[in-house]
């Protein structure tokens, strides 16, 4: 009887932990950038513009189109657990549409974006968030000389500043840039996007840190690790590792094998590629 109550116990935690996990956004880091600064949509905020516009001006070459399955483990409230997770990238002409979903028993929540790409990549349209039966948008406007992005739970529309990615497009975009100059950026290279998630728009600034060995889909790979520069006040702190790749068509893309993110010293969620795309 002890051993029964005790597993059941044990099992409720771990699921409480998924739905924190999910219900919180902490595989790409929504709870953390609710705080952030945002600006009117009736006025560009210059600080934030001269950080995002060199990286808004650089070349992007969207990825074919790939599913890339990912095992993911962490830790919730010092419960730890594991589950599985899809980014479903789809290319269509110059149009896209971008799936991200995490699955635990009994609970799922699934991130979309949709746009267009050009010259310098991802240029979003819409972003939705769907949890619980319930979804929330943000939507960029790209017309007139000033754009913004609106939000479907009544938030103030925000600025839209040059190369504005909403939280999943980001990291096809950071793709897009690498792939676009095979071996140009390395050790020290900034990037800054706008990154919106379904309430608010910050931005975001990544760091090239370098080079490292990572065991991903039963193989080795040599992958750049790329590193959210944390702002004052901020503890989540979102990593990514790009491996070149060179598929069976020749062509080099630059595979997210690892994704992680962290907030404080105790909670984490890291998603591992768990096999090839197959393109």
């Amino acid at each position: 009887m002890t051993t029964t109550r005790f597993a059941t116990h044990s099992l409720l935690s771990r699921r409480t932990a998924m739905t924190r996990l999910l219900a919180g956004g902490l595989l790409l880091g929504t709870s953390a950038w609710l705080a952030a600064p945002q600006a009117s949509a009736q006025t560009v905020n210059s600080g934030q513009l001269a950080q995002v516009s060199p990286t808004a001006r650089l070349a992007g070459k969207a990825p074919p189109s790939m599913k890339l399955d990912y095992a993911l483990k962490g830790r919730v409230s010092r419960i730890g657990y594991s589950a599985n997770a899809t980014l479903d990238w789809r290319l269509s002409g110059n149009s896209y549409t971008l799936d991200f979903t995490a699955r635990a028993p009994l609970v799922s929540r699934t991130q979309s974006s949709s746009g267009t790409v050009g010259a310098n990549g991802l240029r979003p349209s819409r972003f939705t968030d769907k949890w619980r039966g319930k979804t929330n948008s943000a939507s960029f406007q790209r017309s007139g000389s000033q754009g913004s992005i609106s939000y479907s739970n009544g938030n103030s529309a925000a600025a839209l500043l040059p190369g504005a990615q909403d939280q999943i497009s980001v990291f096809i975009q950071l793709m897009a840039l690498m792939d676009a100059n095979p071996g140009k950026y390395g050790t020290g290279q900034i990037f800054a996007f706008q990154a919106s998630d379904h309430r608010r728009a910050p931005v975001w600034r990544f760091r090239v840190q370098g080079k490292e060995t990572i065991e991903a889909a039963g193989q080795s790979f040599e992958a750049w690790r790329v590193r959210r520069v944390l702002e004052d006040g901020e503890d989540k702190l979102v990593e990514i590792w790009l491996s070149p790749w060179k598929a069976a068509n020749g062509s080099t893309y630059h595979l997210p094998v690892r994704l992680r993110i962290s907030e404080g010293p105790n909670d984490y969620a890291e998603q591992t590629l768990k096999a090839l795309p197959k393109l």
